[in-house]
């Protein structure tokens, strides 16, 4: 057991100096500085008590061997998370990053949340990292790094990271909506028929679908008060063309879905782009999506997941 740490132990030596040279190589930006400075104080905290399980060991007592064992194995498990997760961002940088990283340095900044928060850039599809302890990651597709097109699409995922950061307050708010909205659809009848028993199964569906749902309807809010008519024209032209899907979707594949139906989410966002005073372009992007879904000869349907009386209540 001991000449399995001491391994284990000189293993995690030689990464954390393997990553520090690589790291002393890598070239970026200014705005990655907070970035790479958080990952080094990791390093330096796993070199550190690295150190200390070392010195434990070699004092050779048995029972101790567990708990450098445990200690061991959480080093370990952080040095993968850095290199699969944070280091690459730094080891990939690209200077067609620069404009993405300058704009995004600005979103952080007018919030008091994100104002300390470090954060990077990585590929991928369109998405967030958005822990409120570590760095935040944004992920963008490579067509759309070096250039402002896709951009106000940032403004969605800068809305999940103020949701985790307000995490207890804005699912508080969701969890009376769902009861307010079980309200309205609640059956009469509570006699137990197998008849019943199915309505309420899907009852309870759609309460549980809508509380992902939200957070996607908090974060289009988010987007569209940032970016106004930017966001609105671009999150309809990167979500209309991804097929049927983004105007119906069938009812099984409804049911406990993490995003609400594209058409759908366009109807809040008309609704409350009208109330910010984007009068035009909502009525504009309202109409596209009718003729589009006219000429995809689709009509509305949400099986019982979204009812007009809802409007008010989201």
């Amino acid at each position: 057991m001991k000449h399995a740490l001491e391994q284990n132990i000189q293993d995690i030596e030689r990464e954390c100096e393997i990553i520090k040279e690589a790291l002393k190589k890598a070239v970026f930006p200014t705005e990655l500085i907070p970035f790479y400075d958080w990952v080094i104080a990791i390093i330096d905290t796993i070199i550190k008590d690295n150190e200390s399980s070392n010195y434990y060991l070699k004092l050779n007592r048995q029972r101790l061997f567990s708990t450098i064992y445990s200690n061991t194995q959480r080093n370990v498990n952080n040095l993968r998370i850095l290199g699969a997760t944070y280091i690459p961002i730094l080891q990939r940088h690209h200077k067609d990053d620069k404009i993405c990283l300058v704009l995004l340095g600005w979103l952080h900044k007018q919030h008091k949340v994100s104002q300390e928060r470090p954060f990077g850039i990585s590929s991928g599809s369109f998405s967030i990292f958005p822990n409120v302890q570590n760095p935040v990651i944004y992920y963008l597709p490579a067509s759309s790094q070096g250039n402002l097109l896709h951009f106000p699409l940032f403004f969605h995922e800068f809305g999940h990271f103020l949701y985790a950061a307000h995490r207890q307050e804005v699912e508080d708010l969701i969890r009376e909506f769902q009861t307010r909205i079980s309200e309205t659809i609640a059956i009469v009848n509570e006699e137990n028929t197998p008849k019943n028993e199915k309505i309420r199964e899907k009852n309870n569906a759609i309460i549980e679908t809508w509380f992902s749902w939200m957070q996607e309807f908090f974060c289009d809010a988010v987007g569209l008060h940032i970016g106004g008519k930017s966001y609105l024209h671009i999150f309809s032209l990167y979500l209309r063309t991804s097929g049927n899907s983004s105007f119906y979707v069938n009812e099984e594949n409804l049911k406990l879905s993490t995003h609400p139906v594209s058409w759908l989410r366009i109807k809040f966002l008309v609704q409350r782009a009208k109330v910010l005073g984007l009068e035009k372009e909502a009525s504009d992007l309202e109409k596209l999506w009718q003729e589009m879904a006219k000429v995809l000869n689709i009509k509305e349907k949400y099986h019982g997941y979204f009812d007009e009386d809802f409007f008010n209540e989201v």
